[in-house]
């Protein structure tokens, strides 16, 4: 029985609300759906394996008169009600670390005392470890080793990047508001096994956030970036600068790659590369 067959009367009748939406949600993307009746109910549906780490950012009643209290619930492949955080206004927030590995399901409805709010929100999902998509639209991506990259925060946006990093090195990672705005970044870094090991954020205008991580595992990173402030509706643009002193391209390390054969691939690369420019000196 699925997950939205969730309450059971005294009497053992299942309360079912009304499926109208079911859609698929993209790591490093979005969903858009909408609430167009009271008791309407929508679904999600994402794979996770145990120990991912899970960021969803709901995004809703932008236009006035609209959906501002949406009710999220997760449920992981056994159908059991993991995590439900209480409604919030035009953002919620949901973290979770997989304890199971399959299709988990998400379920959106309206979380108002009244019930009889409607209107379009949208479902952002962050997962690591795992590939991720960048829309056209967005900003995310590889790392360059002592570059920086502009990205911009929309409501409920979450931008991902990505860095290899080799076993003990030093990566530092800076980042600013650098528009003006009352965007306060929040800035959280993954390990190749999706545990979270930095989580801090800007708390005033022109600040300029500094973090530090030594590597103690060999891999793929990947970089959160999304609003931390106490305003919903935050948005502007951010200045991200990365710089590692072990670093690796990410498409080095992608999942289920040996950190070796990494190593291997680019000691390849380096030695073809010398020997080309030596054949072209002759």
């Amino acid at each position: 029985m699925r997950s939205w067959f969730r309450g059971l009367l005294g009497i053992g009748i299942a309360l079912v609300p009304s499926i109208v939406q079911s859609q698929v949600l993209v790591n490093g993307s979005f969903a858009s759906a909408a609430i167009d009746f009271s008791g309407d109910v929508d679904s999600f549906t994402f794979n996770a394996s145990i120990g991912d780490s899970i960021v969803l950012h709901k995004v809703g009643g932008l236009n006035a008169g609209e959906l501002w209290d949406t009710r999220l619930e997760l449920y992981d492949p056994s159908d059991v009600l993991v995590l439900q955080p209480t409604p919030a206004r035009i953002i919620t927030f949901v973290e979770y670390r997989a304890l199971s590995s399959g299709e988990y399901t998400v379920l959106a409805s309206d979380g108002s005392s009244a019930g009889t709010w409607t209107g379009t929100y949208q479902i952002h999902l962050s997962k690591v470890p795992g590939a991720f998509t960048v829309p056209d639209f967005d900003h995310g991506g590889p790392l360059v080793n002592g570059g920086s990259t502009t990205g911009l925060i929309f409501p409920g946006d979450i931008d991902m990047w990505e860095f290899g990093a080799a076993l003990d090195s030093e990566i530092s990672l800076q980042i600013e508001d650098v528009g003006g705005s009352a965007l306060t970044p929040r800035v959280r870094l993954y390990d190749p096994h999706g545990m979270q090991v930095l989580d801090d954020q800007i708390v005033q205008d022109d600040e300029v956030l500094s973090l530090n991580h030594t590597a103690v595992i060999p891999g793929r990173y990947v970089v959160i970036i999304s609003d931390g402030g106490t305003q919903p509706a935050n948005q502007g643009e951010y200045e991200l600068t990365y710089s590692s002193t072990g670093h690796l391209p990410a498409y080095f390390v992608q999942e289920n790659v040996p950190i070796h054969w990494a190593y291997s691939i680019l000691l390849v690369f380096t030695f073809l590369g010398i020997t080309r420019g030596v054949r072209r000196q002759r």
